[in-house]
């Protein structure tokens, strides 16, 4: 978490994600919008943290010992409340915007002057991509041109609407994927000849490197080189993008301005040549985490990285099946082609987890199959 994207959106609801606005073609990407917030010189590797859902409570709260500072104190705020509290108890966002709103008194937080894009890289092992932070349009979201592969489930979706009410920020990138483009592989070249602003290894072992785009015109070319190259797809963040576009429909119905913070989402694009995708274990183990992720999405409780294609409440079973079909879908060698295919697997995936509701040995004989994994 280095960035948020500060706004203020109006309460909203809940509400499902309808079939879009029927715009066939809206900006895709805008400049971090002001008022922009990220960790002032030197204090970058204090604030630095996981995402909120990829560790558990004691995870966090092992991460965060003596780190004051750590954002995990604002995206997972229930670390600084007693044990037993309900993370999703109007407590636990109250606790996150004081934390939040400290932090920038404090000075540990900077806005920035204006619109920025930032070029970030992350480094691990002989492993390294750099992708572009951004504010993703959520027309563009609405209308397809960021295309998603799974569904939400309403819980999470109503938590990150508070979280980015209580706060008046969102705190957490979406993780999008785009064809390589030579437009946009231009300009970052060209960014990362300079000197970056924030470099530091985190206690995973990856590098993190930041480099802000600031000058007007090269802001106007990063936005048209994002225009060139036609979608861009959601790899991780379903429920926070989903989020962004409830507060947004709750700001244009609201009458709210057509150029508001509140109309975007951010973001961090990465070309697919780049990207590396791992399994929700792969993930647990760059940071060290004792914890077997896959036993728990075996049980129901996987959080919003390896999921199947969209069930709130599922059986063993259907997680199987779901897991499974992530793994299927995800092709290391083609992430944009396979996110692709995943689209594609939702019929699939309802009539056989029909199957597995009402036919015991078509599931015997499924979970059989599936133990051969095609990646």
């Amino acid at each position: 978490s280095f960035w948020t994207f500060a706004k203020r959106p109006p309460a909203v609801a809940r509400s499902r994600l309808g079939r879009g606005t029927g715009v066939s073609r809206v900006p895709v990407s805008a400049p971090v919008c002001r008022p922009g917030l990220r960790p002032a010189p030197g204090l970058a590797e204090a604030v630095a943290a996981p995402p909120y859902d990829v560790v558990s409570l004691e995870e966090a709260r092992a991460l965060s010992a003596g780190r004051p500072w750590s954002f995990l104190h604002v995206s997972r705020p229930e670390i600084d409340l007693p044990d037993g509290t309900d993370p999703y108890d109007p407590a636990v966002y109250r606790k996150g915007a004081e934390t939040f709103r400290g932090m920038r008194e404090a000075g540990v937080l900077k806005v920035d002057a204006g619109p920025r894009y930032y070029v970030y890289r992350l480094v691990q092992g002989g492993h390294s991509q750099t992708g572009v932070v951004l504010a993703a349009s959520v027309a563009a979201y609405e209308s397809g041109r960021i295309l998603r592969h799974e569904l939400t489930r309403p819980q999470k979706e109503d938590d990150r609407v508070r979280h980015i009410e209580a706060l008046g920020a969102q705190t957490g990138p979406v993780f999008l994927t785009h064809r390589k483009h030579a437009g946009i592989d231009r300009l970052v070249s060209s960014v990362l000849a300079q000197a970056p602003e924030v470099d530091f290894t985190g206690v995973d072992g990856v590098r993190h490197t930041l480099w802000v785009v600031a000058e007007p015109e090269r802001l106007v070319e990063f936005g048209a080189a994002f225009e060139a190259v036609g979608r861009l797809y959601i790899a991780d963040g379903h429920h926070r993008s989903a989020a962004a576009a409830r507060l947004a429909r709750a700001h244009r119905a609201a009458g709210g301005a057509a150029d508001a913070p509140s109309l975007y989402f951010l973001a961090v694009a990465f070309p697919d040549d780049q990207m590396r995708i791992l399994t929700d274990g792969g993930a647990q183990d760059r940071f060290g985490l004792a914890r077997d992720r896959q036993r728990r999405i075996g049980e129901g409780d996987g959080d919003d990285h390896v999921r199947g294609v969209g069930r709130a409440r599922r059986r063993e079973g259907r997680a199987r099946l779901g897991a499974e079909l992530r793994y299927i879908a995800v092709s290391m060698d083609d992430p944009v082609a396979s996110r692709t295919r995943a689209l594609r697997l939702g019929l699939l995936a309802a009539f056989a987890v029909l199957l597995l509701t009402f036919a015991p040995r078509f599931r015997a004989l499924l979970d059989g199959l599936l133990e051969y994994r095609v990646l």
